[in-house]
């Protein structure tokens, strides 16, 4: 099948057309393919997320999926994109780069800088578990980017090793992307934000929210499953999902996965009173480690700043 060329606007280069080639895809995100482009004449390498919309929508209408991409709202893309702005002006080395958007027609077009090695997830398939020191390295990654998200009153809300990518350069290690489910909230709103979620009390409820587009089941925390309201749920929900991330990097499969679907998963996360086993060839510095993250208690879990000064990620030769 040959590429398909596309003219749209560049976001970053106001009145500038920018011509472009689709590539092969690379990936999808929750709701958009993502493919590599290559910008013309200029051969600069991008990767692009495809987006698109029914335009029937705007008339209240129901979205259902199209047979090659999902379907977003006009209203999770505007949110998507507020985002991708503010990192955009804010940027760190382990966040993927946001370098623009267009619209053609029924589908948005997000351009964000080409990591042509993967995902750590396609890492793990290939090679298998991590060592400790493996964990360890990318895991510091993670939670300084977390960290960089959190102080922008971001909360990614879907973090798991198939959105988190490898950097083509030594310093950025891994970069957090997949910001289709994230939320940008600011002093006050939180509350806000999760009583417009649903306050229902009941796994069935989440399950639901999980269909619409918040988070992965395997990676959830307990209260996001059991929908309970807090100051700070989505944020401190990220950190039970940096613990989930250690677990999967260091036995190459999420907590709960030995259950038998992602629903049954949903309801043993919210009605457990224990928290995912501790791969058992960690070290007790790991160990302690995933116990600040798993911590049942949202409130009293930690947070990212504090999480950079366990001796778990402090044991770096600077």
């Amino acid at each position: 099948m040959q590429s398909e060329e596309v003219p749209v606007q560049f976001a970053l280069l106001p009145g500038e057309p920018l011509v472009w080639q689709k590539g092969p895809s690379v990936g999808s995100g929750r709701f958009g393919e993502v493919s590599a482009a290559l910008r013309l004449p200029s051969a600069e390498l991008l990767a692009v997320k495809q987006i698109f919309i029914q335009e029937e929508f705007e008339l209240g209408n129901d979205v259902s999926s199209l047979s090659l991409q999902r379907v977003q709202s006009w209203e999770q893309i505007e949110r998507e994109l507020d985002v991708l702005r503010l990192l955009q002006h804010h940027e760190h080395c382990n966040i993927v780069r946001f370098l623009g958007h267009d619209c053609y027609g029924p589908t948005v077009n997000m351009f964000m800088e080409y990591l042509p090695a993967g995902s750590l997830s396609k890492l793990l398939k290939n090679f298998g578990p991590f060592d400790e020191e493996m964990v360890q390295a990318y895991t510091r990654y993670v939670v300084r980017g977390v960290a960089h998200l959190h102080k922008l009153g971001i909360a990614h809300r879907d973090l798991k090793c198939a959105n988190l990518l490898l950097a083509d350069d030594k310093r950025g290690g891994v970069k957090i992307a997949d910001f289709g489910t994230a939320k940008r909230t600011v002093e006050g709103e939180l509350e806000r934000v999760i009583a417009e979620e649903g306050d229902q009390k009941q796994p069935i409820e989440t399950a639901r929210s999980v269909r619409e587009g918040l988070g992965s089941p395997f990676w959830m925390a307990p209260e996001i499953v059991r929908a309970e309201k807090g100051a700070d749920s989505w944020r401190k929900a990220d950190i039970w999902g940096i613990g989930c991330i250690v677990v999967e990097m260091a036995t190459g499969r999420p907590p709960w996965e030995n259950l038998s679907n992602p629903l049954t998963a949903m309801f043993h996360i919210a009605s457990a009173t224990t928290i995912p086993e501790f791969p058992t060839h960690l070290s007790p510095t790991a160990h302690a480690f995933l116990l600040l993250c798993f911590d049942k208690n949202p409130s009293t879990r930690a947070s990212a700043s504090e999480l950079l000064q366990h001796p778990f990620l402090r044991e770096e030769t600077e």
